[in-house]
């Protein structure tokens, strides 16, 4: 490919380039799992860039047979994301699977960059689109790591070891421990994760099935059957219906756990039990409460009815009872109830 006509040619060609990645890139925001995925980002390739590769690989005949001119890399969270985006690719685009290079195949013995290339244009149902004419059939390179794969290939770009045989040994031997040290990391950061799924699961099982096993409560588990708990989504619809409350989900449920202990509660089925068989009068005392509140809240967090729960049984004494439960765990011994009403009152109200 003559250098002069590429130089001229270039620039008229870089803007659709341009438009590609961003299309691209918004594709991809838009048909991938958040929470599968950390960064997604392209670039297009520079007229030097551009020069140096055909330089160094004078292969190419024409513009359209460089197939990195758009480069977009996908940085999912964990390795094991890597195979639910390269699925998801393949089922929406066209794959030039001539190009594409799965650079995570290497020798047993060998360590270093690892990384998933696929080639694609627009699928079928996209490539047809009036404001997609300019860009069909224009190619893009897709680099799939996880975010460890990817900080090995920037050390690995910085320190000048990529694609160099001829660095002394003892910087290869380091590098290669570098590298196998954060992909034994990918792979425990998976199977943790697979742990954590296999955990939740357990939960729902015995919630689900009605187990008579006793699975001892933690932070996971109690997120778990609050999700799926009847007595505790009646109360949030009974708010939003009722008291147009709205619900912000935090998903931390650390001082909830703590206050479990106080009541002598350590198993999942025994909450689910007592949730149950006081759900009536739950609802009633979440009801009388927002109607006696002196504020008008729009927001609470989506916990606050396991919380309400734990006032419930913690207002079924008298004010000694109250008072120990609402000081249980507090170093400062500050009252860190906010809402301002009579509790003992209030159960009494409840259950009558």
């Amino acid at each position: 490919m003559d250098i002069e006509y590429l130089k001229a040619i270039y620039p008229v060609e870089l803007p659709k380039y341009e438009i590609l990645g961003r299309k691209l890139g918004t594709i991809l925001n838009e048909i991938l799992e958040e929470s599968r995925v950390h960064t997604i980002g392209y670039r297009v390739k520079g007229i030097e860039s551009l020069i140096g590769k055909i330089v160094d690989k004078p292969k190419y005949d024409v513009l359209t047979d460089i197939t990195d001119l758009c480069g977009l890399r996908i940085i999912t969270n964990l390795e094991s994301d890597i195979e639910y985006v390269e699925n998801i690719l393949r089922q929406n685009f066209n794959i030039d699977e001539a190009n594409c290079r799965d650079h995570r195949k290497r020798p047993a013995n060998d360590f270093g960059y690892l990384s998933l290339h696929l080639v694609l244009s627009l699928g079928p149902d996209r490539e047809n689109l009036p404001e997609n004419i300019q860009i069909k059939g224009l190619k893009a390179e897709v680099q799939i790591r996880s975010i460890l794969q990817h900080a090995w290939a920037e050390i690995e770009h910085d320190l000048g070891y990529k694609n160099s045989e001829d660095i002394p040994d003892d910087l290869k031997r380091g590098a290669n421990r570098l590298s196998a040290i954060l992909e034994a990391a990918d792979l425990e950061f998976v199977r943790l994760k697979n742990l954590k799924l296999a955990h939740i699961q357990a939960a729902s099982n015995a919630i689900a099935f009605k187990s008579e096993s006793n699975t001892i409560i933690d932070t996971i588990n109690i997120q778990v059957l609050d999700e799926n708990s009847g007595p505790l989504n009646a109360i949030r619809d009974m708010l939003a219906d009722k008291y147009q409350i709205r619900f912000i989900k935090k998903n931390n449920y650390n001082n909830v756990f703590r206050n479990f202990i106080f009541f002598g509660i350590s198993y999942l089925e025994q909450l689910e039990k007592d949730l149950n068989n006081n759900k009536k009068f739950l609802i009633k005392f979440v009801d009388f409460l927002f109607s006696r509140r002196t504020d008008k809240p729009q927001y609470i967090r989506f916990e606050a009815p396991l919380e309400y729960y734990l006032h419930f049984l913690g207002s079924a004494n008298d004010e000694e009872y109250w008072d120990a439960y609402r000081h249980y765990g507090s170093s400062d011994c500050k009252n860190t109830i906010t809402e301002v009403t009579d509790f003992i009152q209030l159960h009494k109200d409840s259950i009558q």
